[in-house]
Parts: structure tokens; sequence; C-alpha cells
């Protein structure tokens, strides 16, 4: 497994030499939620760890705002290149009807490499994303429970980890597999 972080504005300023030195090998990064928030930090954060030779993915934190206009937004600031962009999933009135929408309104290409990012208490609620890669949330055990998947892709493990170039509890993240199988992941800048 490759041990990763994700992060958002609300991890203030990250010195991203230093994460990488801790052995961090990829981020996800918050790029947009709702229909109209674009992280402050997500441009620096992008940079920074891209820079540090970091894998970076990029995600979109999913309201119940209306989602075609979410998808916009996600669209107009997300790169087209890096790790599998990810859709956080985590408000309970969010429904797989408002998700499929939110899919339909993305570009083909980001549409199929959209990954959701569930709780693994709620992951059977949204079995029809089967077919895709699955990021879940499951704390405190030794392995996630994939729900209806028949493996995971990524594990955030932890909301309250510490890394060495964020001040405070960071989330922490696995990757199922070999660093050469992550890199396989990756979309090439054109």
């Amino acid at each position: 497994m490759v041990p990763g972080i994700d992060v958002s504005h609300y991890d203030g300023s990250i010195d991203w030499t230093q994460v990488a030195a801790s052995g961090v090998r990829f981020a996800y990064i918050k790029c947009t939620e709702g229909a109209a928030f674009l992280d402050p930090e997500f441009v620096e954060n992008w940079s920074g760890a891209t820079e540090s030779n970091i894998l970076a993915g990029a995600y979109h934190f999913l309201t119940d705002a209306d989602p075609v206009l979410q998808a916009s937004l996600f669209r107009r600031h997300c790169p087209v290149y890096g790790l599998p962009p990810a859709l956080d999933i985590e408000i309970s009135s969010i429904t797989p009807e408002l998700v499929n929408r939110f899919l339909a309104a993305l570009p083909g290409e980001m549409r199929m490499r959209v990954m959701p990012y569930l709780d693994a208490f709620y992951i059977d609620d949204f079995s029809e994303l089967i077919t895709r890669k699955v990021w879940i949330a499951h704390y405190r055990v030794l392995g996630p429970s994939p729900g209806p998947w028949p493996t995971w892709t990524f594990w955030q493990h932890s909301n309250q980890g510490s890394v060495p170039g964020i001040a405070g509890a960071v989330d922490l993240d696995w990757f199922n597999g070999t660093q050469e199988e992550l890199e396989a992941l990756l979309a090439k800048p054109t």
C-alpha cells in the first residue's frame, strides 16, 4: 500500500517539502464545494504537492445544490491531469439521482474517471457506482469494508493523523496497490 493524505483550506498553509520528506506519496486536494465555492488554498496546494513530486488528485465536495451547477464549477477548476478526480459524498441528503445528474453534466473523459468518496456506513446506498474505483472512509478498522465493490482503491483510515509540514490533524489515506500502480492512474498533461 502507498501512503497519502487529503487536504483542504481547513489544513492551513502546508509545507509540501516536509510532507514529501515524511513519505507521503499522494494527496487528494479539495478543489470545489457546492455550486460556488472554490477552495482558497487549492491552487497553492496543487502547486506545492506537484512541485514536491507528490501525485495529486482534485475532489469536489457535493452538496444538495443544483448538481449541474456543481459539475460546471468542478469542470472549470479541476485539472484535467493527475489522479482520478473524486466526488466527496458526505451529506445524508445526497441521493444517487443527484450524483448521476452531477456526473452526466461532466465532459466524457472526466465523467468516466470520477471516483466516489463514500463512508463505509452508507456505501451500499451508492452501489450503482460499482463500475468505478472507490475511495472509502472507514476508521478504527484493520481494513475498510468495500460494501458491494469487490475491492477498494483508496482508504481514508484516519481523520486525526499527523504529518510533518501540516499543523494539526490531517486525513490519512492508503492506496491499495504499488507506487507503479498508483502512477498508472495518472492522466498526463497534454
